[in-house]
């Protein structure tokens, strides 16, 4: 079954959460710089970071970073000279020019890798791109090329560790419960760990074996699970003992509110060790399973591509990886005179 993709915004999900990060990045750097605490340019950078999530659909992670990134900027112009104000605005931000930005770069290139950099850069010209919309003529970003990043996938684990990961996750306690059917979902499904703790029961369509999907820009799409991952769902979901302050949160933590994505990741760490298994990976490796073991068994690409939700076919192509011998095998069988 092809995963089914769908425009939308759901508020429910996503919430306030851009605006308390965004704030708290400025803040930061509001006290870092010595800026007033009516200067203009907190507003301004608040905009823009209103204009990531609602015009752009990113999420709070995504404007963590971006804010992140343009905060540690600003304190940079004050210790090295370029902004000296103490109430300056963005205009006084885009005068420093591509000299300032460079500096910014070449002084964070010994301590961060070529994907903090571009990251680091991508952030500043989305920022430059937004206040060039509002009659800003010169962009400092403009002509300004990114440090290539060499293609790095998280780490795939093989079928049988999958399986080994899975099944020591057992017990009928709680945290036993809930773990399993995490890591059942995100692997049956794919998902991002952002994606699966997003997740609402209403979301999950036990009939039909889908579960629906809020992905990356707020889009929604619809993904075909397993009756393993969907067995543990439901003896997650009536076998749960405390109190749930998020009713509509399938992943909640010991206090009842919706789990987060870091959480996800330590549920992981915990059972990859409880398990034995050697390998050091995360939630994304084990959508970087499915993908590659979907692949190896004989899916398509393009169906791939859809259940990941990923825009361009050429991501997906990233994301799958085989080994030599498998390779071998595929040619071994299909060539004429192999």
């Amino acid at each position: 079954m092809s995963a089914v993709v769908v425009e939308q915004a759901d508020s429910s999900r996503s919430g306030p959460g851009w605006e308390t990060t965004a704030r708290r990045r400025l803040e930061q750097a509001r006290e870092a710089a010595g800026l007033a605490s009516d200067a203009p340019l907190l507003g301004e950078l608040l905009g823009f970071a209103r204009y990531l999530h609602v015009e752009r659909g990113h999420s709070a992670n995504t404007a963590r970073a971006y804010m992140g990134d343009i905060g540690r900027y600003v304190i940079f112009l004050y210790e090295r000279g370029f902004m000296q104000g103490r109430s300056p605005d963005c205009n006084e931000l885009v005068a420093t020019g591509s000299g300032a930005v460079k500096s910014w770069l070449a002084s964070r290139l010994p301590d961060c890798r070529r994907s903090t950099l571009a990251r680091n850069l991508s952030s500043l010209r989305t920022l430059f791109r937004f206040l060039s919309r509002d009659g800003l003529l010169v962009d400092p970003g403009e002509g300004m090329k990114s440090p290539r990043v060499p293609a790095v996938l998280p780490p795939c684990l093989s079928v049988e560790d999958v399986d080994t990961l899975l099944e020591s996750t057992t017990g009928s306690d709680d945290a036993s419960l809930r773990d399993r059917a995490l890591l059942e979902v995100i692997y049956s499904c794919g998902l991002r760990a952002s994606e699966c703790v997003g997740m609402n029961w209403t979301d999950v369509n036990q009939e039909l074996g889908v579960v629906r999907v809020m992905g990356k820009g707020n889009k929604e799409r619809i993904v075909p699970v397993g009756s393993r991952a969907l067995d543990a769902l439901a003896h997650y979901r009536h076998g749960w003992t405390r109190k749930r302050s998020d009713v509509d949160a399938v992943f909640v933590n010991w206090s009842g509110s919706r789990l987060s994505s870091r959480s996800a990741g330590r549920v992981l760490d915990r059972r990859l060790l409880e398990s034995g298994l050697s390998a050091r990976v995360g939630p994304h490796s084990l959508r970087h399973s499915f993908a590659t073991h979907l692949l190896e068994s004989g899916a398509d690409l393009r169906s791939i591509q859809e259940m990941l939700g990923h825009a361009s076919l050429s991501t997906t192509q990233k994301y799958t990886h085989l080994d030599m011998k498998h390779l071998s095998e595929v040619y071994d069988r299909a060539h004429p005179r192999a």
